[in-house]
């Protein structure tokens, strides 16, 4: 009859509730920080995974559109992922960085410190850290790290293995270059263009090193590369 119906439509509906809470990872908890008018939940663990334990706090979510179930993705420490930005793959989110907006941070990269990152995406190997801010659009991958102070904006794409850092603004695609070092076989060399001149900010791979040990020749023609880029930058 029709009671027995609805009795067992609610007891399938049970039992897929229960099978869909044992393949979770992460719980919301009752612990919650107000932040652009949204509240924020922090999350708890519900099982062992990669280095994060069963019952482990992690950091603060506005959903569970924000972190993924599945694979190892984690958020940690008091990072915040809000809006509509996700977390996913064996990414990770971690101290005080604050992910936002329409933001990816995917596959296995790193966002900590207290990195900013709205509408952007961090991907691949990428890491983003320190105090760097990362907003409008950009794409950040290939192994790429950013650090320090810097600013990118503006749907710059950093990829190749760039490394930025200090205090650098990047807000157009020509105010850097990525070579790579052919004879340190994966290595690269990023030259950054700011307050009107090329600088290196990899002390290992700086100009007077690279000369004494015998690369003079191909630096020169970095930096001549360079000067040149920087007249059409004007």
């Amino acid at each position: 009859d029709e009671e027995s119906a609805r009795e067992y439509e609610r007891v399938v509906k049970y039992v897929e509730d229960v099978l869909k809470d044992e393949t979770k990872k992460y719980k919301l908890t009752d612990e919650t920080i107000e932040v652009e008018g949204k509240t924020l939940y922090r999350i708890e663990s519900l099982k062992d995974f990669r280095y994060v334990l069963k019952g482990e706090k992690g950091g603060f979510i506005e959903s569970e559109k924000n972190l993924s179930q599945e694979n190892d993705c984690w958020i940690g420490n008091d990072a915040m992922v809000f809006d509509d930005a996700r977390v996913s793959g064996y990414a990770e989110v971690a101290q005080n960085a604050i992910v936002c907006g329409r933001s990816k941070v995917a596959n296995n990269a790193l966002v900590y410190g207290h990195a900013f990152v709205k509408d952007s995406y961090i991907i691949d190997d990428a890491v983003v850290g320190d105090y760097a801010t990362v907003t409008s659009g950009v794409s950040v991958g290939g192994g790429s790290n950013i650090r320090g102070n810097v600013e990118i904006k503006n749907d710059i794409e950093v990829h190749n293995g760039t490394c930025l850092g200090g205090n650098t603004n990047i807000h157009h695609q020509d105010d850097f270059i990525t070579f790579q070092l052919w004879w340190k076989g994966n290595k690269t060399i990023t030259y950054v263009f700011n307050n009107d001149k090329w600088f290196t900010l990899e002390d290992e791979y700086s100009t007077d090193y690279l000369i004494e040990y015998g690369a003079g020749d191909h630096i020169k023609a970095l930096i001549e590369m360079a000067q040149i880029a920087s007249k059409f930058n004007g």
